[in-house]
């Protein structure tokens, strides 16, 4: 059951506010005078409804060192009796007094939470000063500031002096005159074990100026927590949010009770235990269920930082020629992508222990960096610029050669015209890329030679677009833009061009047949036409294909097979695609028709008379 302090006036209330300038918004007031004098704003007159006929606490009394037997008046107190289902409890208070300024070196206004473990019988005071042992009151939080007579105690937790100048502070929260920050009252406990609770809060009563001088606890509503908690927010703002890719598993410590899990105030589908693992940002929220009348619930904001990735990188090769330097911050491009570069730092370090754990960074010659052997392994380190706990690493090496490597290329083919005279404009910057291969194409020239002489000493430069004949071998020099002594010349033709004949597609004429009296269609032996089509190519070089259609001969799709019968009744266009094999793009095209002649009809005659004038049965008839 639950017990209240029986005082006159009632020592016990309810309070709310917009909580802007008071750490609650609202909550239980418990206070050694009358509850409804606690509203702001402090007037200057001290609040005093206390008399010393209301007495005090002995159990405050034992829990405060400071106070003696039967010294404390005006004692309110709520006692209650519970048994908890999971391991902790807590909840967050204010300690205010009219007793701080003038008075806060000499009365001991206190209050107490004291958790009783009726198995035991020992009882415990939770009300500290944060990580001290220093139990509440006016003596053990306060600030010399205002009160030059005793020295400051714990001052970091005192909030708020309204009484400077001995002037009402109109915007005060409270008509007290002063009070601590926030506190947190916490205590592990055996699950399923009766305790008992008691908060009380008393007026020092060693004395008559302090009876009249009241103090108060509010207790924030919703912070009496018997379990079932989330923990903290994971925010940027607090410095532990997460980075992207991470996960963290919530835990409300009951294994036992049914739970519903909420995102953003949706139900997450298929999650009832009591951890939930996440990787995505948002408000997180369960509903914990011991029975129909006893349901905890606690929230928690989970925030992600932005987590960068290296979205390219390559090597950096330069010609060992004189004193090489290296430009690292050519791969902050790459490695950025497309990402906000204001978004991330990036540095390049000289082991990955050192970019991993963000240490001596490459910070001078950066951009005319000197290799140390060959190749040099340089590691780069990308991470969030406002937090600089979210990053990944990667690396690429410096390289020294002789020159610049050349790549192998295929040859440059192309089909003739209708000339057929052996001769096609090339463009020969179509192998440049191929040419460079994972070279920087801003750093090279690359330039075509007929003679690896001309090469050599770069001479006779072919233009880009370049007539030749077949079988033209190229040769190719590629110097750096940087560095006129760094080139290098492929020792051998590096490619051909190559002008293939065009491929010819002869007419063969149509195919006729006479119906058979399948009323228009016929089985077509169509690669009969094969050798008239080729006419002197070579079967074994050119191939012949059929197609329903112009398109699908140009695109050489859906070529017909033979024997084919025709489709349309007496007969349909075939289109023909000659093309010489491994040159997709040297092909001609041709058509012929598929004709199926219908069956001459006949009539029955009627018979011709005559007579026979000399009786020599023969007379002569007219036919037409």
């Amino acid at each position: 059951g639950t017990t209240f302090s029986t005082s006159e006036p009632n020592g016990i209330g309810y309070f709310s506010g917009n909580g802007v300038s008071f750490p609650f918004t609202e909550g239980i007031l418990l206070t050694t005078g009358d509850a409804s004098e606690a509203e702001g704003p402090e007037t200057g007159n001290p609040l005093g409804s206390g008399t010393t006929t209301w007495p005090g606490d002995l159990d405050l009394e034992n829990a405060i060192p400071d106070l003696s037997p039967g010294q404390t008046t005006n004692a309110t107190f709520i006692q209650f009796d519970f048994i908890p289902l999971a391991n902790s409890i807590s909840f967050n208070f204010v300690f205010a007094s009219e007793e701080y300024g003038f008075y806060q070196c000499d009365y001991t206004d206190a209050f107490a939470f004291l958790l009783t473990n009726n198995t035991t019988g020992q009882t415990t005071n939770l009300a500290l000063v944060p990580e001290t042992n220093d139990p509440i009151s006016v003596l053990s939080v306060r600030d010399g500031a205002y009160n030059a007579s005793c020295s400051s105690s714990n001052e970091e937790f005192f909030a708020a002096y309204y009484g400077t100048g001995g002037l009402p502070a109109i915007d005060s929260p409270i008509d007290f005159i002063g009070h601590t920050v926030s506190m947190l009252a916490q205590s592990t406990v055996i699950p399923n074990t009766s305790y008992t609770i008691k908060l009380v809060i008393a007026d020092d009563g060693n004395g008559f100026d302090d009876t009249i001088y009241d103090a108060a606890v509010f207790l924030e509503a919703g912070s009496f927590d018997l379990g079932g908690n989330l923990g903290n927010d994971v925010t940027i703002e607090d410095g532990n949010a997460l980075c992207l890719g991470d996960a963290i598993t919530l835990d409300s410590n009951f294994p036992g009770a049914e739970h519903i899990w909420y995102l953003d105030g949706n139900v997450i589908e298929n999650e009832s235990s009591s951890t939930l693992e996440i990787s995505v940002a948002g408000t997180y929220t369960v509903d914990i269920s011991f029975g129909v009348d006893c349901v905890a619930s606690d929230s928690i904001l989970i925030e992600y930082k932005l987590s960068p990735t290296i979205e390219a990188i390559s090597d950096l090769t330069l010609c060992n020629a004189g004193s090489p330097t290296f430009d690292l911050t050519e791969n902050t491009t790459l490695i950025l992508g497309t990402q906000n570069p204001g978004d991330f730092n990036i540095t390049y370090h000289n082991a990955l222990a050192a970019a991993e754990n963000d240490n001596t960074p490459i910070t001078t010659n950066l951009t005319n960096y000197a290799a140390t052997s060959n190749p040099e392994t340089i590691f780069v380190r990308i991470e969030d610029a406002l937090t600089e706990s979210c990053f990944v690493t990667g690396s690429f090496n410096l390289v020294l050669t002789d020159g610049p490597p050349i790549s192998n290329v295929s040859n440059l083919v192309l089909c003739d015209d209708l000339s057929n005279d052996g001769i096609e404009e090339f463009n020969l910057e179509a192998q440049r890329l191929d040419i460079l291969g994972t070279l920087n194409p801003g750093n090279y020239n690359v330039t075509y030679y007929t003679t690896f002489e001309d090469a050599n000493v770069s001479q006779n430069e072919l233009p880009l677009l370049y007539s030749s004949t077949t079988n033209q071998p190229i040769y190719v020099r590629i110097d750096s833009v940087d560095d006129e002594d760094c080139y290098s010349v492929s020792p051998n033709p590096l490619f051909n061009l190559i002008v293939t004949n065009k491929a010819t597609a002869t007419n063969p004429g149509p195919m006729v047949v006479c119906d058979d009296g399948s009323g228009g269609y016929f089985s077509f032996d169509l690669e009969s036409q094969t050798t008239t089509i080729l006419d002197t190519q070579d079967p074994t070089t050119f191939t012949v294909t059929y197609h329903a259609t112009q398109s699908d001969a140009d695109n050489n799709t859906a070529a017909l097979s033979s024997p084919f019968t025709n489709t349309v009744a007496y007969g349909q266009p075939v289109y023909v695609r000659v093309e010489e094999a491994g040159l997709p793009n040297c092909y001609e095209t041709t058509e012929f028709d598929l004709i199926v002649e219908p069956l001459p009809t006949t009539t029955t005659m009627t018979p011709l008379p005559a007579c026979d004038d000399d009786a020599d049965g023969i007379t002569a008839f007219i036919l037409t």
